[in-house]
């Protein structure tokens, strides 16, 4: 048996686009059509999450510029305090097990606040 050897793909990156007369002209432009619509849908999608991404940094922007850190001093003792009545935040799912507890704490501009401040590990 005295046949070729055949062909071999290393070498050659575009093997599978050679010419062969079985290939459709139809078969390309759909098989073209696909490439440019996943293309295009990958494009897209990295767009609209770096346009989210920077629409979320600048709405909170402000906010993060406005939040410092600052130390709290207990007014009351934090062991089973929970408080009731109007205006007072409800105990219950997120909250269960915590205390609310009066704390006193000073702002940057050195003015003296007092409120209510939900005690946990922090």
């Amino acid at each position: 048996m005295t046949g070729t050897s055949p062909a071999r793909a290393t070498g050659r990156p575009f093997w599978r686009r050679r010419r062969n007369p079985l290939r459709r002209h139809r078969e390309v432009v759909e098989a073209w059509r696909v490439f440019a619509v996943w293309t295009e849908a990958r494009l897209g999608g990295l767009c609209a999450g770096w346009a989210a991404g920077a629409a979320m940094d600048h709405m909170f922007a402000e906010p993060r510029a406005a939040v410092h850190l600052v130390s709290a001093e207990l007014t009351e003792n934090a062991a089973g305090s929970t408080p009731s009545g109007e205006g007072s935040p409800i105990v219950a799912g997120y909250d269960a097990g915590k205390a609310w507890v009066t704390v006193h704490w000073t702002t940057a501009d050195g003015s003296a606040r007092t409120g209510l401040d939900k005690g946990g590990s922090r």
